[in-house]
């Protein structure tokens, strides 16, 4: 992703791109995590998705689990299988961590105008 000004990065950004900024992920990560926000998804399917092989698919998920941003539970299949599915966070908690990410941005931004132009 391009390096924008504030203004036009939030004007021309993706969910995507807000949540690879905001939580430190990977275009990748950040595209399941959009993925997840309509569906379960195993790393199969994950990967068929995103276009990427299993293991990247894999890391992807991995990052989203370990950043409290999706969920892994087991799936009992048929004859004795079973599978890992992936679920994002609900979607109002993923809203609330985001604007609280932008608060924190913007009150560390203030912060920094202010003692950079204090008065002489």
């Amino acid at each position: 992703m391009e390096h924008l000004l504030a203004r036009d990065f939030f004007a021309q950004a993706s969910l995507a791109d807000l949540a690879s900024v905001f939580f430190d992920l990977s275009d990748v990560s950040a595209q399941a995590l959009i993925f997840l926000l309509d569906r379960e998804l195993t790393v199969k399917d994950a990967a068929a998705l995103l276009g990427r092989d299993r293991s990247t698919a894999q890391r992807a998920l991995h990052a989203l689990v370990k950043k409290g941003l999706a969920t892994r539970n087991l799936v009992r299949t048929g004859r004795g299988g079973a599978k890992f599915v992936y679920r994002a966070i609900p979607r109002s908690v993923l809203r609330d961590k985001m604007v609280r990410a932008v608060n924190s941005w913007s009150e560390e931004a203030v912060d920094k105008i202010k003692k950079a132009l204090q008065p002489e």
